[in-house]
């Protein structure tokens, strides 16, 4: 399992680099021990658009801010349209899903196309990384697709994203697109 980030590209100036506060904060708030690999992730490049295709929510300081993607709120939000489709009954939970573990999931991300990525807090690896699970878009299919957040990051760079999107045939960039909150 990679356990290094992969070097991202810049397309311009990073911001929203959350400090070591804002993510013991955020660690705190969503009662999950953030892992290694994303706070180190959250540190280097902050909020923005990862591959093309990955928004990763990190800790921002939403003061005088009228958007934002900060960690929790965004956790917050992805985690309730997880519950209404569960509670809705229209999820798919193969190949590795249950309703249980949806519930108890705590997402951290999405793609572009609606993907939402998340962490199993009863996953945590001896080196404190989570497993990374996607729900498909349209709340179809439940798949364990990393045993890290790095691994992760690293599979979505491969060709066709590394099996990530089992759809996809394509092959991302590794670039970072930073973005700020608007004020």
């Amino acid at each position: 399992m990679p356990t290094e980030l992969p070097i991202l590209n810049p397309t311009g100036p990073l911001m929203a680099q959350p400090t070591d506060a804002l993510l013991d904060e955020a660690s705190r708030r969503l009662q999950l021990e953030l892992p290694p690999s994303y706070r180190e992730f959250a540190r280097r490049y902050g909020y923005g658009l990862t591959a093309g295709l990955f928004m990763i929510a990190v800790p921002v300081d939403t003061a005088g801010a009228e958007w934002s993607e900060d960690l929790v709120e965004r956790s917050a939000e992805l985690a309730q349209e997880l519950a209404a489709s569960v509670d809705g009954k229209y999820i798919s939970y193969k190949p590795d899903g249950t309703e249980e573990r949806v519930r108890r999931m705590v997402p951290f991300g999405a793609s572009e196309n609606g993907d939402i990525l998340a962490w199993d807090p009863r996953e945590r690896a001896p080196d404190g990384e989570y497993a990374v699970y996607i729900i498909g878009a349209r709340k179809y299919g439940v798949s364990r697709v990393a045993e890290g957040f790095a691994e992760f990051l690293n599979k979505v760079l491969e060709p066709n994203t590394g099996g990530v999107l089992a759809r996809a045939t394509f092959t991302l960039e590794a670039t970072f697109e930073p973005r700020a909150a608007r004020s």
